[in-house]
């Protein structure tokens, strides 16, 4: 459980250094194409 929470505390750090040196743009239209392909295989 201690590792998890070092780890944990790690990768968010890393992440919040991350998005404010980068732009979010990438992951927003990832995000969006990846539900619109979701949505459709449902329904078909």
């Amino acid at each position: 459980m201690v590792t998890a929470f070092i780890t944990s505390m790690f990768v968010i750090r890393l992440l919040m250094g991350y998005i404010k040196t980068h732009a979010f743009n990438i992951f927003g239209w990832y995000r969006i194409i990846l539900g619109s392909i979701i949505l459709i295989s449902f329904w078909v």
